[in-house]
């Protein structure tokens, strides 16, 4: 039976494929949203994106940060795979976090924008990462419904944008154990 891809799978072909275009291994990657819970059940429909990063900067190096209003499961899961200090974490509201990143004028090579489930929301937090995504990069942003198949709500503003000004992205799918999730990327 084949293995249908989880987050970690999608954001490890999205790391290999920028690498590729960049030429080196050491990334810095920004994301917003962070490990919910810590209990294992929940790594495959939650993401556990910060461990995927954390895993990538320990192996490769570079830098990851990850930003929430709460960073606890994010820490307990972390120190019990080995992985704390290999991502920085970072417990704030993270639309004021992005603004300061884009005021010290900091810039990464990928960030994923997986927090609050507020198109409204998300399509500011992509204005900020606009401004702080290298070239080559890539903007990520999880649970976006972008064919019938997937389902997600958080990007559709940043989609309706895209479409006005002519920007294409690229639509993504991962399995969460019951249901399809869309994915976008938007390459710079």
């Amino acid at each position: 039976m084949e293995k249908l891809p989880v987050q970690s799978d999608v954001l490890n072909s999205e790391i290999e494929n920028l690498t590729e275009l960049r030429g080196h291994r050491e990334l810095r990657i920004l994301e917003t949203g962070c490990i919910r819970c810590a209990d294992e059940p929940h790594r495959i429909g939650d993401g556990w994106s910060t461990l995927t990063f954390a895993t990538y900067v320990k192996e490769n190096g570079g830098r990851a940060v990850s930003v929430d209003l709460d960073t606890s499961s994010a820490a307990m899961v972390l120190g019990r795979e080995k992985l704390t200090g290999y991502a920085s974490l970072v417990q704030a509201e993270s639309l004021a976090y992005l603004d300061s990143l884009v005021a010290a004028d900091k810039q990464f090579d990928l960030i994923l924008l997986d927090s609050a489930s507020d198109p409204e929301h998300i399509l500011r937090k992509w204005e900020r990462a606009v401004q702080m995504v290298t070239s080559p990069g890539v903007i990520l942003i999880d649970d976006v419904q972008h064919d019938a198949e997937t389902c997600g709500t958080k990007g559709s503003l940043v989609i309706e944008r895209l479409a006005r000004n002519g920007v294409g992205f690229r639509g993504l799918k991962r399995w969460s154990g019951h249901a399809w999730i869309g994915m976008m990327a938007i390459d710079f």
